[in-house]
């Protein structure tokens, strides 16, 4: 993990603010292989209370904002030269004549 944060206390309270980059290995939705993916968080932001001296960890702080930054669905051709092997998979043609879904209601005799 990169990151460049700014930590300060006042008035009791601490605050932190920065970014964060995270390189994870994901799985594309549309040919199921893996890359990698940098997430990047260029606002990081934290206030939390302080009781008295202690000791405060980031980390769940940071991975939170990690984790709400990951892509919902993957894909492996977003943002790099990479291309999807899914996007130019062709289907298979298909060899038997499919019935219309219509054709239940083209045989209903409605009188007017």
């Amino acid at each position: 993990m990169q990151y460049k944060i700014d930590i300060g206390v006042a008035e009791g309270s601490l605050w932190a603010n920065g970014s964060l980059k995270q390189p994870v290995e994901l799985r594309c939705v549309g040919c199921l292989e893996k890359f990698v993916h940098e997430i990047n968080v260029p606002a990081f932001a934290l206030h939390t209370e302080l009781h008295g001296p202690e000791t405060v960890d980031l980390s769940p702080f940071m991975r939170e904002d990690i984790l709400l930054n990951l892509p919902a669905h993957p894909r492996c051709d977003r943002e790099s030269g990479r291309v999807c092997k899914a996007a130019h998979a062709e289907a298979p043609p298909s060899e038997t004549k499919r019935k219309s879904d219509w054709s239940a209601l083209d045989k209903l005799k409605l009188q007017k």
